[in-house]
């Protein structure tokens, strides 16, 4: 599956329609999710988020429709930027539970 999104990413940064669609619907479908959750977070000023995974690192086209999406839609989300490695952030939760 990995390879298949990568190889959808590259098309859709190329400009190919079928892949720019594709790009798209990842994109709301991952907003949807924020969206959802926003309500949870009442009376909070900023609702922070952080995008993890291939889909949306760096400058991955899902990333900066997803971003997009989110200034755009929800404004009171705030996107953490940082970038974490996996095992990085397993020990830094695992550290936080005793």
């Amino acid at each position: 599956m990995a390879d298949l999104a990568r190889a959808v990413q590259e098309t859709a940064a190329a400009g190919d329609a079928v892949a720019l669609e594709l790009v798209r619907q990842a994109a709301q479908d991952l907003a949807a999710h924020v969206r959802a959750l926003v309500p949870h977070f009442a009376g909070a000023s900023a609702v922070p988020v952080a995008l993890a995974g291939g889909l949306v690192r760096g400058q991955q086209p899902v990333r900066r429709a997803v971003l997009r999406l989110l200034t755009e839609d929800v404004p009171e989300v705030c996107v953490n930027e940082s970038v974490v490695e996996p095992p990085r952030g397993a020990l830094l939760l695992a550290s936080r539970l005793r």
